[in-house]
């Protein structure tokens, strides 16, 4: 809220472990959607007011098709009425959800064969298509709104744990570039490992 603090106070958006968010305007109004590693993704207005909130422990902890589901980052693409969500922490899976009403639509794609740990999920407005960061894969990868990858860049040189990508569109820089921040990888020391790159 400009103070440093938390969401105009709203503590409860802490619970358990909040990972990702992002911002998206729908018919004019805008909303933030949070995921959380407690099996979590909400929906608030920017003043931290829920729309929704939506838990997946009871639905999922006893059925290992989506368990553990620990999601890392959000997106809602341009023109979709969908949230999609990394679930870079549990089983590396991207799972939709409505943005209506934040029930999970059945949508889901991803996993091992796909990613290893999907730790960011954005929109590449330059190319328009979804960008997923494959964080222990070392690349970024490049897909369509039901999980086809379209293209692959590997980072192992230059960035390599990409944690999350995000175009430069509206800034100084102009809009070619993904800025893609790394993870540091000295893990000889405990952390947190502060040696990563942009």
């Amino acid at each position: 809220d400009g103070t440093g603090g938390t969401l105009l106070g709203n503590a409860t958006l802490a619970q358990g472990v909040p990972h990702g968010i992002k911002i998206a305007e729908e018919a004019g109004v805008e909303y933030l959607y949070h995921g959380n590693n407690a099996a979590k993704v909400h929906k608030t207005y920017t003043n931290g007011t829920y729309v929704w909130s939506t838990d997946m422990t009871a639905a999922w902890s006893k059925n290992h098709t989506h368990w553990p589901f620990k999601p890392t980052d959000v997106l809602v693409p341009p023109g979709e009425d969908a949230v999609f969500v990394a679930d870079g922490y549990g089983l590396s899976k991207v799972h939709e959800f409505d943005v209506e009403s934040g029930k999970f639509t059945g949508q889901v794609f991803g996993g091992r064969a796909e990613f290893d740990c999907d730790h960011g999920i954005s929109y590449d407005d330059r190319v328009g298509k979804i960008v997923v960061s494959d964080r222990a894969n070392h690349r970024l990868r490049w897909i369509e709104d039901d999980g086809t990858v379209v293209k692959t860049l590997n980072l192992t040189a230059s960035i390599p744990l990409p944690c999350n990508a995000q175009t430069s569109t509206g800034t100084k820089l102009g809009g070619g570039f993904l800025i893609v921040p790394g993870l540091g990888i000295d893990h000889a020391d405990p952390g947190p490992w502060l040696n990563g790159s942009v």
